[in-house]
C-alpha cells in the first residue's frame, strides 16, 4: 500500500524503558492489555536507561502485571511485546525513589495486516521497524495513549478513537503527539471475545 509523503495515518501506539540501580531505587510497574482491554500474560518487558544503554528485562504475570525494581533516576526507553501482538514502545522519566506506573496497550499485528498496512506475516516487522511511533514512524498509532491509558474500561474506546482522529485532522491534538500535516485519519476497533465472538468497525476521515 503506497502512502503519499504528506499523508499521515492515525492508528495505535508503542513503548520502551529502564535500568537497575545498585541499591534501593525507584520501581516501575504497570499492566499490559490488548486493544479490547484484556490483560496480556507473559509479555516481554524491556527497560533501557537512555544515558548508559543498560537494560533490564522481565515478563508480565498471569494478570498482565509487571514490576521492574531498583531503577536509578533518568530517562528510559521501554518496550512491551507478546506473541500475536505488535511491540509497544514509549519513554518514561524516573524522577525519584518511588513507585511509578506505566500501563501499556498492545495492538494486534493481525489487525494491521487485515487493514492492508502490511502483507500477511509481515505485521511484526512493520511494528519492530518503528513505523507506529508518533513523530517518528509513518503510521502514528494510538496518539491518545490507547485504550488502557485513555478510555478503557469506562468509555469503551470506540467514540474516543474518532474524537482523537478529528483532533489530529484539525491540528488540535496534544502538541507532543500531533501528527504534522495530518490529512487522513483512520479509527479502527475490535471488540468481544477474540477468536470466538467479536466484531470490528473502521472509519476513515480526511481533511478537505
Amino acid at each position: 500500500m503506497h502512502l503519499k509523503p504528506a499523508t499521515r495515518l492515525l492508528l495505535s501506539f508503542l513503548l520502551s524503558a529502564p535500568l537497575r540501580a545498585q541499591g534501593a531505587g525507584a520501581t516501575l510497574s504497570g499492566t499490559i492489555t490488548d486493544s479490547s482491554g484484556a490483560v496480556v500474560p507473559h509479555a516481554t518487558i524491556s527497560v533501557k536507561h537512555v544515558a548508559t544503554g543498560r537494560s533490564a528485562d522481565t515478563q508480565t504475570d498471569s494478570a498482565g502485571h509487571y514490576t521492574v525494581p531498583n531503577l536509578v533516576p533518568g530517562d528510559y526507553e521501554m518496550s512491551a511485546a507478546a506473541a500475536g501482538f505488535g511491540t509497544n514502545v514509549a519513554t518514561v522519566t524516573i524522577t525519584s525513589a518511588a513507585v511509578q506506573t506505566m500501563n501499556l496497550t498492545l495492538g494486534r499485528v493481525l489487525s494491521l495486516e487485515d487493514l492492508g498496512f502490511a502483507p500477511k506475516g509481515q505485521g511484526g516487522k512493520l511494528v519492530a521497524d518503528g513505523n507506529l511511533i508518533s513523530g517518528v514512524g509513518r503510521l502514528p498509532f494510538n496518539t491518545d495513549g490507547g485504550g488502557l491509558c485513555n478510555n478503557h474500561p469506562a468509555n469503551r474506546g470506540g467514540l474516543t478513537k474518532v474524537v482523537e482522529a478529528v483532533r489530529q485532522l484539525r491540528g488540535e491534538a496534544h502538541p507532543k503527539v500531533q501528527v504534522k500535516n495530518c490529512d487522513i485519519a483512520l479509527a479502527h476497533g475490535t471488540g468481544g471475545s477474540l477468536g470466538t465472538r467479536h466484531g470490528s468497525a473502521t472509519v476513515i476521515m480526511a481533511r478537505e
